[in-house]
Order: structure tokens, then sequence, then C-alpha cells
């Protein structure tokens, strides 16, 4: 019992670090890596470690579709798109990523596990080739305005606190549909786009929001290789393995991802 209170417990101080990380220009072109940053799955698959291998194929196709909305969110906002004639505002287009990510839920899409490797290779071609075409046309500029500190985006507590209450919600269905063996719902429920919609939220509506769009946008399709590559190894790793074993390769596995992100941004 303490051992699985423990496991949903970290995962909600996790995410408010990435919400952070996120919205701060001092990650610069890290910031699109790090909306898809395996947060929720890795927590997911720790927490239910004795099936993990099951709930990763159909995790997988749902994280990538998480990269797509964030390029959709993002040039929505840059570019003004319209519906029905009336501009979509951040919280519109939050509801309208929500929405689509429902309906691609619905499909019930998985990638086998002797298909993952080549879903993660077929995949990474792809964000190389758009992540180059985003680095030539990205807006070149000479300055940025500094963002908050950790300790004032703590203190701004009405900034986070309902997101990380929907992401410990979350989680908590994620466990429940897992022990009663509802294991293509769970594993994609694993990857719901918490993290990234609300935190392309935050960043249109704060400060310098076309800097920070700008910046997030030209790694935004190498994030969901990160996560996908982390689920494909982490679901093999601790599956069937002990509390400090799973933890240890969790760990070790956000620390890998993270020195990635940074050492590509």
């Amino acid at each position: 019992m303490i051992a699985s209170t423990a496991k949903v417990l970290i995962g909600p101080v996790l995410f408010l670090l990435i919400l952070f990380a996120a919205q701060s220009i001092r990650f610069r072109w890290a910031a699109g890596m790090l909306l898809t940053f395996p947060a929720l799955n890795g927590i997911g698959l720790f927490v239910a470690s004795s099936k993990s291998i099951v709930l990763s194929p159909p995790m997988i196709p749902m994280i990538a579709v998480n990269g797509i909305l964030c390029f959709l969110y993002i040039t929505a906002i840059q570019r003004g798109w319209r519906l029905f004639g009336i501009v979509l505002t951040p919280l519109m287009l939050l509801v309208l990523g929500l929405v689509l990510w429902a309906l691609v839920f619905l499909l019930d899409i998985e990638i086998s596990s002797e298909w993952q490797p080549a879903f993660v290779v077929v995949c990474l071609m792809i964000a190389l080739a758009l992540t180059r075409w985003l680095w030539v046309k990205r807006e070149r500029r000479s300055a940025l305005r500094g963002s908050k500190t950790l300790w004032e985006f703590l203190q701004n507590w009405k900034e986070w606190y309902v997101r990380v209450v929907i992401f410990f919600v979350l989680l908590v269905l994620f466990v429940a549909f897992s022990y009663i063996g509802a294991d293509s719902v769970a594993g994609r429920l694993g990857a719901a786009p918490i993290l990234p919609l609300f935190a392309l939220h935050s960043l249109a509506t704060g400060n310098d929001p076309q800097a920070k769009m700008d910046a997030t946008k030209t790694t935004v399709f190498l994030g969901p290789i990160a996560a996908i590559s982390f689920v494909v190894l982490f679901a093999e790793a601790v599956y069937q393995r002990g509390f400090w074993f799973g933890l240890s390769c969790l760990i070790v596995g956000w620390l890998v991802c993270l020195a990635c992100i940074y050492a590509i941004a």
C-alpha cells in the first residue's frame, strides 16, 4: 500500500516541475521536447509494472498524436486561425485539442511489440525532416525577456494547481482501469495530453507568447520520439519487477530523456 501510494504521489510533483520548465524561456529550444516528456507515461507504467508490456502498445500511438496536437496548437496561435469566423483563443484551442485527442482515443489504435522498433525509426525520420524545416524557418531573435524563477512560479499557484489536480485524477483513473483489466483504455489514458496542452495554454496566455511559441515549435516533433523510446524500453525494464528497481529505472530513464533533450536543444 505504501509503495502504491508513493508511486502515485511522485507523478504530480514531476508534472509541476515540467510545467515550470516548459514555460521558462531559459530552456528555449528544449521547450518543444519537454511538452511530451514521459511524465504520466512513466508514472503510469511504474504504477502498473505487473502489466507494463500490455499497456505500452495502446500508449505509443497516442504520444505521436500529442506531438501533432502541439504543432497544430502553436500554428493556430501564430496564424490566428478562425473557426466559423471566430479567432480561436488559447482556451478554445485547448478544448479543441482535447476533443481531437478523444476522437483518436476512440479508434483504439495499438502498436504491437514486434512493430515498435520500426515505428520509432519511421517516426524519427519524419521528425528529423520536420525539425530541420522548422529550424530553417524559425524566427531569429537577438534577445528574449526573462521568465519566472521556480520560486516565483510556485508562488503563483493559481496558474498550475488545477492542472496538477487533473493530472492526479488521470493517474488514479489509469490505475483503476488497469486494476479492472481494461488495459487498452488504461494505456491510452497513460498518454493523455494534460502536460502539452496545458503547458501550451500557459505559454499562449503568459509573457512574450510569440517568442516562446517560436522556440517551442522548433523541436515539437522530437519530443514524442524521446517519449516513445522511453515507453518501449521502460515497459520492458519494469515488467514484473519490484518497487525500488522500478523507481531506479524511472529516475534513470527520466535523466536520460532530459540529457537527450538538452543535448539536442
